[in-house]
């Protein structure tokens, strides 16, 4: 049987930056899975499982098609939040910022998205989904309800982050580590 991994293309963010110091304090309060994969960042469209051999030569493709897509353009680029969302689940509720996605940035989604399903098996087919970043996990609603306060006490949307690259993240042990670097952004003032 062929070795499998589970992957899933996201963006980082400026890390240094106040902003993501501040929403990255947020989750270490209100994330339980922020130790699991505490870099800030948000996943193009939702993981998905391929053949451990097939890793470098999709990387490959992916550099590939970012490289046509940026055209070497990879000065600062910035993604803007306008809002807050909650999506409940069975038994978590999620508390997520909303991304303003552009129209080439939704391009860019769908034809990363159907690049990675070339090497899916057929029975792990996914579709795009919305991106959002995940600022807090609530068990409950009480927990919920003091995760909201808190964000509406410390931040105010709209607002933007710098983006600093396209990465792929792979499932090691339980926990999500960025494990290559497909493209880096400047930062503004480099």
């Amino acid at each position: 049987d062929m070795q499998k991994v589970r992957l899933f293309i996201g963006l980082t963010f400026d890390q240094g930056s106040h902003l993501c110091r501040k929403i990255d304090g947020y989750r270490q309060r209100f994330d339980s899975t922020y130790y699991q994969n505490s870099t800030p960042h948000m996943s193009l469209f939702a993981p998905f499982i391929i053949n451990v051999q097939d890793l470098k030569e999709f990387a490959f493709e992916l550099e590939d098609e970012l490289e046509n897509f940026f055209y070497g353009h990879t000065s600062a680029k910035f993604l803007e939040f306008t809002g807050m969302n909650v999506l409940e689940q069975k038994k978590k509720s999620l508390l997520y910022l909303k991304p303003n996605l552009d129209d080439d940035f939704s391009y860019l989604q769908e034809s990363l998205h159907e690049l990675s399903q070339k090497y899916v098996g057929r029975e792990n087919k996914t579709k795009v989904g919305k991106s959002f970043l995940v600022m807090g996990r609530f068990n409950d609603h009480f927990s919920l309800l003091s995760g909201l306060e808190t964000v509406k006490r410390e931040f105010d949307t709209p607002f933007q982050l710098g983006l600093r690259s396209i990465s792929i993240f792979s499932k090691q042990s339980g926990e999500w580590r960025k494990s290559l670097k497909l493209i880096d952004f400047e930062k503004e003032n480099e």
